[in-house]
């Protein structure tokens, strides 16, 4: 996963909303990286505690943080916690991915039949062209048929 200046200042930012023992259990190399990569970045994070960190900072961003919590912060427990939280929203993804994919598939199919379909009524129709003599026969055989039946 690749960080641009911006997502180091996001997580700068939260990394500074934590407390100072968990923000002494991170590498200071790791701080430093960090701290040096957001100082490039013309960009500035306010964090609303009022409103879902998620929808506060970049995917990258969160990634980044969850890795430094479960690497470094998080007790046992609470590895096992985020562990399980990530496998479900893995399965939660992938369910909507598949839903979405199979969704895709349906319209495609649809658009496919209805193409088909327009193709089907576009093609010429066949004209049967009788053969001259066919044609005269045709008309005589008529001919007499009309004049039996009077």
């Amino acid at each position: 996963m690749k960080l641009d200046n911006k997502d180091y200042v996001q997580v700068k930012e939260v990394l500074n909303n934590f407390s100072i023992e968990d923000k002494n259990k991170v590498p200071t190399d790791l701080i430093n990286l960090i701290e040096n990569n957001s100082n490039e970045a013309n960009y500035a994070l306010i964090i609303d505690k009022n409103i879902p960190l998620e929808n506060q900072i970049s995917r990258q961003a969160m990634g980044c943080i969850i890795y430094i919590v479960t690497k470094y912060i998080a007790n046992t427990n609470q590895k096992k916690q985020l562990k399980e939280i990530l496998v479900n929203n893995s399965k939660e993804f992938q369910k909507s991915t598949n839903e979405q994919l199979e969704q895709f598939r349906q319209n495609r199919v649809n658009t496919e039949i209805k193409k088909s379909e327009e193709e089907k009524n576009n093609l010429p129709i066949e004209i049967k062209k009788e053969n001259f003599i066919i044609k005269i026969i045709n008309k005589i055989k008529n001919i007499f048929k009309i004049k039996k039946r009077s």
